[in-house]
């Protein structure tokens, strides 16, 4: 995507009439949720040696073109793996 493609300046440029967010922003905010979660002091967490392994979004409804994003985040398993953990975090969602 870029500038030269007149199909993607809705993407590209906020003062377009049909501007539009990319599907993939929803991932975004959502690391602050999971970087709160996991500094907590129970969980006893290391950032200089997490991998963060996959991040998916399901989207049920177009995004709002004006509003106010609520994220809500909570460790719903803790899996060992012997060298390390594994946190799944889910609930992220917005409102």
């Amino acid at each position: 995507m870029n500038t030269s493609d007149p199909h993607a300046l809705n993407f590209l440029y906020e003062n377009a009439e049909d501007f539009r967010i990319l599907p993939t922003f929803a991932v975004v905010p959502a690391f602050n949720c999971m970087f709160d979660i996991l500094k907590a002091p129970s969980l006893n967490v290391d950032f200089t040696k997490i991998l963060h392994g996959e991040q998916y979004i399901e989207l049920d409804r177009p995004f709002p073109t004006s509003g106010q994003i609520t994220l809500t985040s909570q460790v719903i398993d803790v899996m060992d793996k012997i060298s390390g953990a594994v946190y799944v975090i889910k609930g992220s969602h917005f409102s």
